[in-house]
């Protein structure tokens, strides 16, 4: 199997220097990213671009289940689901560290404290 984009993802912020063995360690990475971006501009905005995609599939997703509901109304779709399974997955993220990494330490300061 070939790596993924979380995978290239993590491979980047390694040889940047940053020990990513662990899910505590990657986030300590994440928040000396996010609290020194003029030192780390190029991470930054890799994780910018990547939460920037998650954000476009869920647009895409919130205007697929609208699209649905007024096609279908409350009927089944093609694949047997309704709309209200495709809003259930309008919240999936593909890089839930990510977000979860800026509740942390972009959000309220007591947050930062992991």
């Amino acid at each position: 199997m070939e790596p993924s984009l979380w995978d290239g993802f993590l491979t980047v912020v390694e040889t940047s220097g940053f020990d990513v063995s662990t899910l505590q360690r990657r986030f300590d990475a994440y928040g000396a990213i996010a609290q020194e971006r003029e030192d780390h501009v190029i991470l930054w905005e890799l994780e910018e671009a990547l939460v920037d995609h998650d954000q476009a599939w869920s647009l895409w997703r919130t205007r697929h289940a609208l699209a649905a509901e007024r096609q279908i109304g409350g009927a089944a779709g093609t694949a047997g689901s309704g709309v209200d399974y495709l809003r259930r997955r309008v919240g999936l993220r593909f890089f839930p560290e990510l977000w979860e990494a800026r509740a942390l330490f972009l959000g309220e300061p007591q947050a930062a404290a992991r």
